[in-house]
């Protein structure tokens, strides 16, 4: 909360906020004794000392009025631990632009795993709601080659505001399920206003005024896993617009954080470090071993008739110390009938000789018939140690494998 009164009082913007809320605000960050003096010290002072957008997207002023709904999509690259020198609060976060929205962001805390969460402007008496923590997102989770051509693990997001009738309102949020193929509502929450332009963005407005972000309570070093968004875009009263240099502009207040990894104006950022990604990540089924199967497409697929056996058995890998993530892109035939096994998959260490991470699939834990599902391997690499991706059929179903992703998480 301090980070959003610097950001009002660097913007000299605090003519725009309700009283009330400029009340709850100073409240919420401990500050609500501080006389005016100790209030400019503090948010004039040291930016070592508070929290800022160390880099970001804002929408320009005049830029996303709306009237009846807006919603951005948020593709938002989030490693399982942000790692480097983060030691304290840190949001990959967006507004929707709307004053009584909701963010809808990851949180870290020092090298904690990250957690979902939502914070309701039109709830100022308890802002805080979902809260939903890294091993309870596995049906959201997956990976995604981002715009420098690395594969990097992302959560999609679409946070809305919308009106129904005259100031009767609803703020909604979504998480897309990677293996169902469909949009979750995660959060909902029904409000009235006393007119639309408290909700419907103007000129000259503080909340609604930040697009993508990373924010901060620290300076930082660059040291941290890559971060931000792989592509980001508003819908508004039935329109599509693409984030861009017409409409918003980039922010860096650290310096650290400077030149990012990659930029797709303005729509696609990531900051950080690259240092312990792997150089190779993907591993196609075709390419590998296999003791039964045959090639049908780009994938490999085995039948009950090649019997029970190794479908799948990649080349020896190597990678830098790390926690990593390997994802398995497979699909069965048939999802109705008895739940059955269908296969085993498996991270072998071959110079432990012993499985870093492995997992029986039944037919109930495929989604679709025909539709491949990625599945999720979290695993420690060890430097110097030699892995090993697999597949071993247990022959109650065809089968299809595409390939094997590998991300540093």
């Amino acid at each position: 909360m301090t980070a959003r009164l610097v950001l009002l009082a660097e913007r000299g913007t605090w003519e725009s906020v309700d009283p009330g809320r400029l009340e709850y605000m100073l409240d919420r960050a401990g500050l609500g004794a501080s006389s005016g003096e100790d209030l400019r010290l503090l948010l004039g002072g040291d930016p070592g000392t508070r929290g800022a957008v160390g880099y970001g997207i804002w929408f320009n002023d005049d830029a996303f009025l709306w009237t009846d709904v807006t919603a951005i999509v948020q593709n938002m690259i989030i490693p399982r631990t942000p790692g480097g020198d983060v030691y304290t609060w840190l949001y990959n976060t967006t507004t929707n632009r709307s004053n009584l929205g909701v963010e809808a962001f990851i949180s870290y805390y020092a090298q904690s795993d990250f957690h979902f969460r939502v914070f309701d402007w039109a709830r100022p008496a308890d802002p805080w709601q979902t809260d939903i923590p890294y091993n309870q997102l596995g049906e959201y989770i997956h990976d995604v080659q981002n715009p420098d051509g690395v594969w990097r693990q992302l959560l999609r997001v679409i946070n809305v505001t919308q009106q129904h009738t005259l100031n009767n309102w609803t703020n909604k949020v979504y998480l897309y399920n990677r293996f169902r193929e469909v949009w979750d509502l995660v959060y909902l929450y029904a409000y009235t206003t006393n007119n639309p332009s408290q909700n419907t963005f103007q000129p000259g407005d503080f909340y609604g005024s930040w697009g993508p972000i990373f924010e901060t309570f620290q300076n930082h070093d660059g040291s941290n896993k890559p971060i931000g968004f792989d592509d980001s875009w508003i819908y508004q009263d039935g329109d599509i617009s693409q984030l861009a240099p017409e409409n918003s502009w980039i922010e860096i207040d650290d310096p650290s954080l400077y030149p990012p990894i990659f930029l797709v104006p303005n729509s696609a950022w990531a900051v950080g470090s690259t240092d312990g990604e792997p150089v190779d990540q993907v591993f196609e089924a075709e390419g590998g071993v296999h003791d039964l199967g045959r090639l049908y497409g780009d994938y490999w697929v085995a039948s009950p008739g090649d019997g029970e056996g190794w479908m799948l058995r990649g080349p020896m890998w190597t990678f830098p110390a790390g926690r990593m993530n390997a994802e398995y892109l497979a699909g069965i035939a048939e999802v109705s009938g008895p739940d059955d096994p269908i296969c085993m998959l498996g991270v072998w260490d071959a110079t432990q000789g012993y499985y870093a991470a492995a997992d029986t699939l039944y037919r109930s834990d495929f989604a679709d018939d025909r539709a491949a599902s990625p599945f999720r391997h979290d695993f420690n690499a060890v430097a110097g140690h030699q892995y090993e991706f697999v597949v071993y059929s247990l022959a109650n179903e065809v089968l299809g494998m595409d390939r094997v992703v590998i991300v540093k998480n």
